[in-house]
This record gives C-alpha cells, sequence and structure tokens, in this order.
C-alpha cells in the first residue's frame, strides 16, 4: 500500500461519522505523527554497539518475552535475572555489575515461593534487594483505561 493511500486512509479515518469517531480521530492524529522509515538515511546511520541489562538475553532499550512450556523455569529464571541486578551480583555467568533498579510484576507466586526460590538463590535477610521493587498478585486498573493506560 502506498503512502498516499495509507494518508488517504487515515484522513477517512479521522471524518468518518462512526461510533468511534473520537477514537478514529485520535489514531489518525497519531499516525500523521509516524513517519516511515527514510530509506535514503536508514543505512547511513552508525549502529552502535549493543548495550545489554543482561546479556545476552536482555538488550537495553528493547523488549524481551521469555516464552516455554509451563514449569519449565522461566519465573526462576526472570527473579534470578532480576534480583541479580538489582543487588549487582553476577547474572548467568557474567560479571557483577552496579546495580540497578528493577521492577518485578508478579502474577503467580506465592509469597513463601518467592522467599524459597531468593533462599535458593543464595539471598537472605543481609541482602540488599531495596533496588527490587516486587510487587505480588498486584491489582492493576484495565490497560484500556486512563488510568490503566
Amino acid at each position: 500500500m502506498s503512502v498516499s493511500r495509507v494518508e488517504r486512509l487515515l484522513v477517512e479515518a479521522s471524518v468518518s461519522p462512526t461510533p468511534n469517531h473520537r477514537a478514529n480521530q485520535a489514531a489518525a492524529a497519531l499516525a500523521r505523527e509516524i513517519a516511515p522509515i527514510d530509506w535514503a538515511t536508514f543505512w547511513e546511520v552508525d549502529v552502535p554497539e549493543e548495550d545489554w541489562v543482561i546479556e545476552p538475553i536482555v538488550p537495553a532499550h528493547r523488549q524481551v518475552a521469555i516464552y516455554s512450556p509451563a514449569k519449565t523455569g522461566k519465573s526462576l529464571l526472570a527473579l534470578d535475572m532480576a534480583s541479580g541486578r538489582a543487588t549487582g551480583r553476577p547474572v548467568l555467568g557474567g560479571l557483577g555489575k552496579p546495580p540497578l533498579s528493577v521492577v518485578y510484576m508478579d502474577f503467580e507466586m506465592t509469597e513463601d515461593d518467592v522467599r524459597e526460590r531468593l533462599v535458593d538463590l543464595g539471598y537472605g535477610p543481609d541482602d540488599d534487594l531495596s533496588r527490587l521493587a516486587y510487587y505480588q498478585l498486584p491489582s492493576l486498573p484495565p490497560l484500556d483505561s486512563e488510568r490503566g493506560g
């Protein structure tokens, strides 16, 4: 689809009298702010060396999804990575780094599960986990609401 066709569809969406008229207008306004890649300059940009939060799994400034069948250790891996970065301990065999503030949203483990896993990972009452903001079973507002968004 050509850019002009996309732009025409956006204009049509912004003026069409549908039940979602305000949503169409907002979407069209946002889409006008988003420009397609300028291929003439795309290849001229120097690409910096990859920056890692946790090498080789979590690159900085990117999104990451960890997936596998149930009960294969995703939550344990996530807790290990989060607590390691929050305390500055080595993670996944790498070198220790300065601690980072980490937010962990847990929708499945009980407090007993978290304690058992942290102990298994070598943490205890003398470890400073103050940079790990751990939210257990948080009640979040719907993401399609102003507060949730």
